[in-house]
């Protein structure tokens, strides 16, 4: 049988019980700091798709978005059960991260001893919510990372790399990719740590290897064959394969090239600012890797940071909650300093451990726990997702509960907040405005849907609308009720109502 390097160290001890308690209920208290902000737009997208899939409308017929399903059925099942408050989602995205930090620590501590565990799990409890990377959200990115972490602890700390925990780890990454594709990235990162992590040599272990690989691969696409076939059996499988693939090709294709992708990665300074003691730990945990004592280790952990620096550059945006897919890997490099550290004593490891946990909380406690909750994604979108949710709510207030709206902009946060019903499927504008072979076909949609449920209210937050869209209005005899900033209500002429005037209009 082949094995895995031995751990540096396997025994759990009470100590280690103890930090990890101190270390989650730090990691509950900076996250319940965020619990009051506003949800951002795509956290409102998700929360609003699942209550209308509870209502028994269909993904990528009734709902049209170019994310795989996990996401939206991970939701729907949260919000039969407990409920569409923004607490609950938060709650999840909290359980979620606890898990990460729990991986973390377990991979840190067996690779790298305990007080790189140690280190790991401060870390990670502290940055986890970090508001350069909208860690104090309920992104998808933080669930993807629980999948990824648990996945990469199957390969790395088992004492032996049985095909069932390939087959696990490859399952896991594969309901990863059902949240965002860019998993996949990730999954062909992790390859070749499934043969790192084995014993090499005779053509026996090469014919394992083979098997190894194959088992890493039938979770994933086990996965994929079984929803294609759900969505073929309901009659959606050229609406799922046009959402995820076609359109998704659509939305990564930029003017940049691979190289300059790469490069713009490190361009946007405000995602690093807050947890820059991490990330400067990271970089000198990446030059310190231990490639002399244990290179196969070293070259794992290698792969996994350029695994998931690959699937933050590959959607060609650089929005900031992708970077949260850089957090684990991070992490563990930090964590792998510490180990390099405690080669020259232990005393010396524990105090470079403090000042980076230290400096860590010198930029975070200013920059996010002592910010008021409202103002946290300040400076990431300024202040327009507390804009979002106030106008939301003076929507409600002049429309009836059975009356549907269209929002031609992002801002889905005005379905969430009002809960008005969008009149069309397209709750966020994105694929009517790409260049695309299928966007003239999804504006056709758009129009028809608006034709046959005429929505009481048009809200325009958005760059003008297309054409035809501007003649909908003209043809169904809409008119201007007021005007909010950059934003513009229309109302259907039939049922007309009342915009109320706040002296403080302005879009952020």
């Amino acid at each position: 049988m082949n094995t895995t390097p031995q751990p540096a160290t396997s025994r759990f001890t009470r100590a280690d019980l103890f930090l990890l308690i101190a270390a989650g209920l730090i990691m509950v208290g900076f996250r319940l700091h965020a619990y009051p902000a506003p949800l951002e737009s795509d956290e409102c997208n998700y929360a609003y798709f699942a209550g209308r899939m509870l209502q028994g409308d269909r993904l990528y017929v009734d709902l049209w978005d170019h994310q795989p399903p996990g996401i939206f059925a991970a939701l729907m099942l949260a919000t039969a059960v407990f409920g569409d408050a923004a607490a609950v989602y938060r709650t999840l995205a909290l359980i979620a991260a606890l898990l990460t930090m729990l991986g973390l620590f377990d991979v840190a501590r067996r690779w790298f001893g305990r007080p790189a565990g140690w280190t790991a799990a401060l870390l990670f409890a502290i940055a986890s919510s970090d508001p350069g990377v909208g860690g104090e959200g309920c992104n998808r990115e933080i669930y993807m990372n629980a999948l990824v972490v648990a996945a990469f602890w199957l390969l790395a700390c088992g004492e032996t790399l049985k095909l069932r925990r390939v087959f696990l780890a490859g399952l896991l990454l594969g309901l990863a990719s059902t949240i965002k594709t860019v998993v996949a990235v990730q999954w062909l990162a992790l390859v070749p740590a499934v043969v790192l992590l084995s014993a090499p040599g005779s053509a026996e272990n090469r014919g394992r290897h083979v098997k190894s690989i194959a088992a890493f691969a039938a979770g994933p696409v086990g996965v994929w064959l079984a929803m294609w076939l759900y969505f073929a059996i309901d009659g959606r499988s050229g609406e799922f394969l046009d959402a995820t693939f076609a359109y998704n090709l659509v939305y990564s294709k930029t003017a940049q090239g691979w190289g300059s992708r790469l490069i713009a990665f490190f361009s946007h300074e405000k995602v690093f600012r807050t947890a820059s003691a991490l990330w400067l730990a990271g970089v000198l945990g990446l030059v310190a890797l231990p490639w002399r004592r244990n290179w196969r280790r070293s070259l794992v952990l290698v792969v996994l940071v350029v695994g998931c620096f690959l699937a933050v550059c590959l959607p060609g945006k650089f929005w900031p909650h992708y970077y949260l897919l850089m957090m684990p890997p991070v992490v563990l490099l930090a964590a792998g300093l510490i180990h390099r550290v405690e080669t020259y004593g232990r005393r010396l490891s524990f105090v470079v451990a403090g000042a980076i946990v230290v400096s860590l909380l010198l930029t975070e406690v200013p920059g996010y726990l002592l910010v008021s909750p409202e103002r946290i994604a300040l400076g990431r979108y300024g202040s327009r997702m507390s804009w979002v949710r106030d106008q939301a709510h003076r929507v409600a207030e002049v429309t009836d509960p059975q009356d549907s709206i269209y929002v031609y902009s992002a801002d889905a946060g005005f379905y969430y907040y009002s809960s008005r019903r969008c009149a069309t499927r397209f709750t966020m504008y994105t694929a009517l405005i790409s260049e695309g072979p299928s966007t003239a076909a999804r504006r056709r949609l758009l129009l028809e849907d608006l034709a046959q449920d005429k929505p009481r209210l048009i809200l325009l937050t958005a760059k003008p609308p297309f054409a035809e869209l501007h003649q909908f209005f003209i043809d169904h005899r809409y008119v201007s009720v007021g005007l909010t900033g950059r934003m513009e209500v229309l109302c259907d002429i039939e049922r007309r109502v009342a915009w109320p005037s706040v002296s403080d209009d302005r879009l952020p």
